[in-house]
């Protein structure tokens, strides 16, 4: 494992019964010296410039927050106590924010580590361009989930007193996973031209918890990716990261989670052609989440998944430019079943 130790770029706050501690000498015996460690897998590529850490401590409350920077092995303080701790880094930290992060510090009798998540931002699905380009207005109530880069989360305890420097050792862990999605697709119509292909993710995490890395099916979106060709004029590839995907309630629903969205758009067209693809079979085989004991916590069972559509259906399309210019977008819903192609045409 590799190991660095990050030190104090900004101590936030450390607050007690509503007053801010200011440590006015490192004598005082109420205060315990302390410094937090880092520890990264050897196959991680990057690390973050910061990290933030969160402190409570059990008794009476004492909450602190901080603001890590790399490469410093700074002593920081913080009163005698037993302490529970969480810490988050990203190398896209415009991509997260910390929720409950002010009202963590100022109710602290209140809210806990366990109400601290890290969240990706969401775009309402009518504003961003590639939905309103490829997807039916239909679609629209479900918000896009900004692709999530690299986040690490890592939690630990430790008592820290005064005399002895302590260290808040964490073990950080990467929390995205890769999802890698395959199609094939068949243009039965010569004249025309694929011009673009997306797909839309149903039913990936919002927000992940930074004490337990566990996500909620009650705080989901989508997530969009562009597919490329990939080796020939018929297979396609897209990849995003994520904090997960939820799999489908039962092989028949196509209105919640674990639905796969495809949109084609045919040169020259005004509008796309899409279809609803169940993704319970080829969850089963590559699952993303678990859950959590008995409760409605689910956490990520590897760092990527495949999503081989390719593998047993193959996606027919026989829509000439001139129909598709007389009607509104329309959706060939596919449950889940066995067959091992289905055609995209238009409706009579």
């Amino acid at each position: 494992m590799r190991t660095k130790v990050f030190a104090v770029l900004a101590l936030c706050f450390a607050v007690t019964a509503c007053l801010s501690i200011e440590f006015s000498t490192q004598e005082d015996a109420s205060i315990a010296p302390y410094r937090c460690k880092f520890k990264w897998g050897d196959d991680s590529p990057l690390y973050p410039d910061s990290v933030v850490v969160a402190l409570a401590r059990t008794v009476n409350s004492v909450h602190d927050t901080l603001h890590l920077a790399n490469d410093s092995s700074d002593t920081l303080h913080v009163f005698n106590g037993d302490y529970h701790a969480v810490a988050f880094g990203t190398t896209s930290p415009d991509k997260y924010e910390i929720e409950n992060a002010e009202a963590f510090l100022s109710r602290q009798r209140e809210v806990g580590l366990t109400d601290l998540y890290a969240c990706l931002k969401e775009i309402s699905s009518s504003e961003d361009p590639l939905m309103r380009s490829l997807f039916p207005s239909n679609s629209m109530e479900i918000p896009v989930v900004t692709e999530a880069d690299v986040a690490w989360i890592g939690a630990t305890e430790s008592t820290l007193k005064h005399g002895s420097v302590e260290s808040l050792d964490f073990d950080m862990r990467d929390v995205t996973q890769t999802i890698t999605v395959r199609l094939a697709i068949v243009n039965d119509s010569a004249d025309d031209v694929i011009e673009r292909i997306a797909v839309a993710l149903i039913g990936v995490p919002s927000r992940i918890s930074l004490l337990d890395k566990t996500v909620s099916v009650d705080h989901v979106g989508r997530a969009l990716v562009e597919m490329q060709a990939d080796g020939d004029d018929t297979h396609f590839i897209g990849t995003t990261k994520a904090l997960g995907l939820f799999k489908p309630i039962n092989s028949k629903d196509l209105y919640s989670h674990g639905v796969l969205e495809v949109a084609i758009k045919i040169a020259d067209a005004d509008k796309p052609v899409m279809t609803k693809i169940n993704l319970n079979s080829f969850m089963k085989a590559n699952p993303s989440l678990e859950a959590v004991g008995v409760t409605d916590r689910y956490r990520s069972v590897s760092s990527e998944i495949s999503l081989d559509i390719s593998a047993s259906r193959t996606i027919h399309i026989d829509v000439s430019k001139e129909s598709m210019e007389e009607s509104s977008a329309f959706d060939i819903w596919i449950e889940d079943t066995p067959d091992s192609s289905f055609d995209i045409i238009p409706e009579d």
